[in-house]
């Protein structure tokens, strides 16, 4: 099983790098890819969606893509595609700021990826300090993160209504939404999740559920993901502002001027 994501730092990637993983690479590696409150309904399209945190302050969206080591979609076949996922090797966590016991999301790296190593695209420069395609990620995940907040407020209120219930197999450890509870919620009640974005997120994980049962199938490991070629640092660089530009059009990736 892959080890999870680790904080970016200097001290710890300063001699690494990264080039775009192949189409398999991600979808194998990884079980689940945090996602926003926004790009909900469009992940419902492909994927199930479940809630996970142990406690109301850690409750985030994921979008579930199977056991590690298999691989249950292809990118290809993904109406849309996640954002966490689309960046992979990178990613983001929520840590817990010492002075403000605040919580708040940090870039992340999935360090044992195939598509991390130090012949890479680098990641720092030589003080130590980012490059430019690392800030430029840094800003777009900042952007996600935010969403990801939005994502976390919503699952509050649901948990609030309590509509949220353990989620059944084949999903993993999750909530999920409780359909006839949420049916069977007061019309004050529905009215004030719609306020808050909440009641769509619901239909969404509703609607989500019924990608469940692809997971079933998940029996025969995925074949392993064949190393890519080796690229020269301009196609690393075409590769990078090919896919900024691909995100960074999306509504929900938009920052302000």
């Amino acid at each position: 099983m892959p080890s999870p994501p680790q904080l970016l730092s200097a001290k710890r990637h300063g001699a690494l790098g990264w080039h775009g993983p192949n189409d398999i690479e991600a979808v194998t590696a990884l079980s689940s890819v945090p996602i926003g409150a926004r790009e909900a309904a469009a992940v419902a399209t492909s994927l199930p969606i479940g809630i996970f945190g142990s406690d109301v302050r850690g409750l985030h969206l994921r979008a579930i893509l199977g056991d590690s080591g298999r691989a249950v979609w292809s990118l290809s076949e993904l109406r849309y595609t996640p954002f966490a996922l689309r960046f992979y090797p990178f990613s983001a966590l929520r840590t817990q700021d010492s002075e403000t016991d605040k919580l708040q999301w940090r870039l992340a790296l999935h360090e044992d990826a195939d598509c991390v190593h130090p012949k890479g695209h680098p990641l720092f420069d030589d003080a130590g300090k980012p490059k430019e395609a690392t800030l430029k990620i840094t800003k777009l995940f900042e952007a996600a993160c935010a969403d990801y907040s939005l994502g976390h407020l919503m699952c509050v209120h649901l948990m609030k209504t309590s509509v949220l219930s353990k989620a059944k197999a084949p999903a993993p450890a999750c909530l999920t939404v409780n359909s006839q509870a949420l049916h069977q919620l007061s019309g004050a009640a529905l009215e004030s999740l719609h306020r808050n974005g909440a009641l769509r997120l619901a239909h969404s994980i509703e609607t989500s559920n019924l990608h469940l049962s692809r997971l079933k199938g998940a029996e025969t490991p995925a074949t392993p993901a064949e190393p890519p070629p080796q690229s020269s640092p301009e196609a690393q660089s075409d590769f990078l502002d090919a896919v900024i530009s691909d995100i960074s059009v999306e509504p929900a990736f938009q920052t302000e001027s």
